[in-house]
């Protein structure tokens, strides 16, 4: 699991592209392929291999959606997201999960917080300012929760996964040893 790099042109795109889909009234938002593989210790769930970013973006604008779209952040109890070797992060994620805001200055020691919670924060502002009333967010969520949809390919857990996600994404930023 990499750090979260999306700064605000992309959240801010993601968000006014399904803003606009919505709106007009699309019959489908395709958002592209996620790969996951079968958790080797837990047979239910299944590790993100490409896609984290999309994804975590998007349970951030569930979060900001509050009720309206409860479904997309949780799998019945469980939150549908999890960041295993990232302990910060999964506590940021549960805390926001039982509604305490997180309280804690995200300054260097907190550095993989920073953009994640500048993207919550920035998917606020836009909700706030697009969104106008609850009708409009009515509208939103549901349009996520039915409209938006994904290719999801499962790879075989003997799959080398940096080998994988290097191959993906030979022009993006490459995983560390540690991720």
């Amino acid at each position: 699991q990499r750090l979260y790099v999306w700064e605000d042109e992309q959240v801010e795109t993601l968000f006014n592209d399904l803003h606009t889909a919505c709106t007009s009234g699309k019959d489908m938002y395709y958002i592209g392929g996620i790969i996951l593989v079968k958790n080797r210790k837990k047979d239910s769930l299944y590790d993100l291999v490409d896609g984290q970013q999309r994804f975590t973006t998007l349970w951030l604008m569930a979060y900001e959606l509050g009720d309206l779209a409860k479904e997309f952040r949780n799998i019945g109890l469980e939150l549908r997201i999890r960041f295993a070797i990232r302990p910060k992060v999964e506590q940021y994620f549960q805390s926001l999960a039982t509604e305490q805001e997180w309280s804690t200055d995200l300054s260097k020691e907190f550095e993989d917080l920073v953009r994640i919670d500048l993207a919550r924060r920035r998917l606020k502002e836009l909700i706030q300012f697009k969104l106008k009333n609850d009708e409009e967010k009515k509208e939103f969520a549901a349009f996520l929760l039915e409209k938006l949809k994904f290719v999801i390919t499962t790879v075989p857990q003997q799959t080398d996964l940096n080998k994988l996600f290097e191959t993906l994404n030979n022009r993006g930023e490459q995983l560390s040893q540690d991720e």
